[in-house]
């Protein structure tokens, strides 16, 4: 009778150990998958990220925006005015071309300074921000913003003023 007692313990203790060590399996395996999904999602963030800057550097220096004289490149992150305003509508007309180079975007060219319209409330006849690509990704889940400062050439006033490539990747 004492051996029987005996072997139930030691069945119950045996059991138990079994129960934490597999309580103890169980959380280690769910506190890994949780370190693994978190690794994945800053892994997304980072492949966005370069997108983005691939996306910002195929833009800045498009030669369909660029400042040029004779065909040769005036400065470096110089965009023609005339160019840009040209740019809008060719880019929408070239859309698959575009779509390959960019993926999922918005790019666009804003004039900071001289402000173009100095009095708000009075109609301008001038555009401040020109959108030349913007394909956004239907059921986007994140997206970066990068602006980049370029100066912006007028070539009928020859005026140079301030301005700001903005590009949104859509991941």
């Amino acid at each position: 009778m004492k051996s029987q007692k005996s072997g139930q313990i030691r069945m119950g203790e045996t059991i138990a150990v079994l129960l934490i060590f597999f309580a103890l399996a169980i959380l280690a395996f769910f506190f890994f998958a949780s370190i693994q999904a978190a690794g994945s999602k800053q892994q997304i963030s980072t492949g966005l990220q370069e997108r983005g800057i691939a996306i910002t550097q195929i833009a800045s220096y498009l030669p369909e925006l660029q400042c040029s004289t004779d065909n040769a490149v005036k400065s470096f992150n110089c965009m023609d005015l005339e160019k840009v305003k040209a740019a809008t509508g060719a880019i929408q007309q070239n859309r698959d071309l575009y779509t390959n180079m960019f993926g999922f975007a918005k790019i666009s060219v804003e004039i900071v300074y001289p402000n173009p319209c100095p009095n708000p409330s009075l109609q301008c006849a001038v555009q401040k921000e020109y959108v030349l690509y913007d394909v956004s990704k239907p059921d986007f889940k994140s997206a970066e913003f990068f602006p980049v400062p370029v100066s912006l050439y007028e070539p009928q006033s020859q005026i140079y003023s301030f301005g700001v490539l903005k590009v949104t990747a859509y991941g």
